[in-house]
Formats: structure tokens, sequence, C-alpha cells
């Protein structure tokens, strides 16, 4: 039976959409997105804190400044 340019064309596209089916799911993309955006941020802000508390705190901003420069820039 021969095959129809069309035909071909479909058989390939199903078999595309078979193997990308498991890391189609957009929704739970989004979740994980929205998590690590999260994450993210707590984190910085409890650098932040945690740089305030140092500079001001505890020690002057003297010795700070070479720490925090570090911290960013790496």
């Amino acid at each position: 039976m021969p095959v129809v340019p069309g035909q071909k064309v479909s058989l390939i596209d199903n078999a595309f959409l078979q193997r990308q089916a498991p890391w189609m799911n957009f929704e739970m993309a989004g979740a994980e997105r929205r998590t690590t955006t999260w994450a993210g941020l707590a984190l910085m802000g409890v650098q932040f804190g945690d740089l305030v508390h140092l500079t001001w705190e505890e020690y002057s901003w003297d010795i700070m400044k070479p720490i925090t420069y570090y911290i960013v820039h790496v």
C-alpha cells in the first residue's frame, strides 16, 4: 500500500507527540517556576537581613564592605 505524503507527516507528528507527552505538562512547570521564584526571593531577603544585622549591629561598614562585595559578586 503506497504511503500518501500527508499521511507520512501525520505518522511522524504522532510519534513526536508520544515522545514529548511526559514533558508537556505546562501546569506543573508553572508551579515549579513559582516555587523557585519565591524560594529565591526568600533567600535574597534572608541574605539582605543578615547583611543589615552584621553591618549595623555586629561590625562596621569598613569590615562588611569587602564581605558584601564578595557575597554579591560570587
